[in-house]
């Protein structure tokens, strides 16, 4: 039987990734496994041609990183309190970030919720949870939101 030691539970903060987290924290405490959160700040494109000075720039991601590790740390206070949790925040492409992190901390199962998206939703935007089952070697379990999450 496979043993699991270290879980990353990838989080975009939103009502399903609670509920994800629920089961991340659950296969933790069984398995006395060392819970890793992360979540990735994705890269910005520049496909309008619309170009922003590097300054501009520097200062516009030090917030939006500031703000996504202010988010950290409430999410985690209100789902994971009292775990002994290794945070982390990345930026680049969601689904290629996951993996890299994953395999850069020896991970032995990624946990991590979807969106249920389909149609023309799904196929404009992609899954990155799709992209990350698709792609790993390591084991992923996905916990689709439900349709009654936050009421």
């Amino acid at each position: 039987m496979a043993k699991i030691e270290t879980i990353l539970f990838a989080t975009d903060f939103s009502k399903g990734s609670a509920q994800a987290c629920e089961l991340a924290r659950t296969l933790g405490t069984l398995t006395g496994a060392r819970l890793h959160v992360l979540h990735v700040i994705t890269t910005l494109h520049d496909r309008s041609n619309l170009r922003i000075s590097s300054a501009m720039l520097s200062n516009m991601f030090d917030e939006i990183k500031q703000g996504a590790a202010q988010d950290m740390r409430q999410f985690c206070q209100e789902n994971l309190a009292g775990l002994d949790i290794t945070p982390h925040i990345v930026q680049g492409a969601s689904h290629e970030e996951l993996l890299r992190e994953a395999t850069r901390i020896g991970a032995d199962l990624i946990i991590m919720g979807t969106h249920g998206r389909t149609g023309l939703e799904k196929l404009l935007m992609g899954s990155t949870a799709e992209k990350v089952v698709r792609s790993s070697i390591i084991p992923v379990l996905t916990v689709r939101e439900s349709e009654t999450a936050g009421s």
